[in-house]
């Protein structure tokens, strides 16, 4: 299931449950997912997981700023783990030796690695890493 579909579904059950803070957050989710739709002249309101996530980023750092504990508690249920500095350095050898990434690519393996595990690592974290291990 898509993220935003579990949104729409979880904003549904929290109006059934009356959980005023689930559900006021939630819609203020949804209508942003709207916003962004509209603003990249989709003509679906479709928005991408990974989409999604960086608005929710956005939204839990607001809420730590605010102290708003209850905000975030509900938006980490929908952010991703993020992957340890042992595991991104697993992946990240993984993927330069699978493609036989050279120096020059590191471009190409940032870029490999937001397009399939974006939302997931420290990007700081993985360019450090990326430098280390291209040969």
């Amino acid at each position: 299931m898509s993220l935003q579909k579990q949104i729409k579904t979880d904003m549904v059950t929290a109006m059934r449950n009356k959980d005023e803070d689930a559900k006021n957050l939630l819609r203020v989710i949804m209508g942003d997912i709207d916003t962004i739709s509209k603003a990249k002249g989709r003509t679906s309101p479709i928005v991408s997981d990974q989409e999604i996530i960086g608005l929710m980023k956005k939204l839990k750092e607001n809420a730590v700023e605010m102290k708003n504990q209850i905000e975030i508690d509900i938006l980490d249920g929908y952010l991703p783990t993020l992957l340890g500095e042992k595991q991104l350095e697993t992946l990240i050898k993984g993927i330069i030796s699978k493609n036989g990434y050279g120096q020059k690519d590191m471009g190409k393996v940032m870029g490999f690695l937001k397009s399939n595990y974006g939302g997931t690592y420290d990007g700081r974290m993985a360019s450090v890493i990326v430098k280390n291990n291209l040969v």
